[in-house]
């Protein structure tokens, strides 16, 4: 097992710099399925942290952590605003509502790219298996 933590400022420039950069460790580790379910893992994880979570503010942080493990990798994501609740059955895809709106979607498509998904306030765990 191998882990990865970061800490990242609230910006989208930030954000996009520090998950490329802990994308740069994964290529060639990962095959190109599994890197670019991760990198959209990622991507929605840590992007709605800065966004929804820390609402741009600069002087706060989103702590990405990545344990790597034979077959999986967990994923913990903890911004520092003031946490949601998130109820899978509520992002119904057949609902039409959620294609014309853009809450919630990408938290609905890592909850179907995962096992585990778990959010408890402001802390977000999920298993990616590969």
């Amino acid at each position: 097992m191998f882990v990865i933590t970061t800490r990242i400022p609230s910006t989208l420039k930030g954000a996009r710099e520090e998950i490329t950069e802990v994308l740069n460790i994964l290529e060639g580790i990962l095959t190109e399925e599994d890197y670019f379910n991760t990198r959209l893992i990622l991507n929605e994880l840590v992007i709605n942290g800065v966004r929804h979570g820390n609402k741009f503010e600069e002087n706060k942080y989103v702590d990405l952590s990545l344990y790597f493990h034979k077959n999986c990798i967990e994923i913990e994501v903890k911004d520092q605003g003031m946490g949601i609740d998130f109820l899978p059955a509520c992002y119904d895809s057949s609902v039409q509502k959620i294609l014309l709106n853009d809450c919630g979607r990408g938290l609905h498509i890592v909850d179907h790219l995962t096992r585990d998904l778990k959010i408890q306030d402001n802390e977000v765990y999920c298993i990616y298996d590969f």
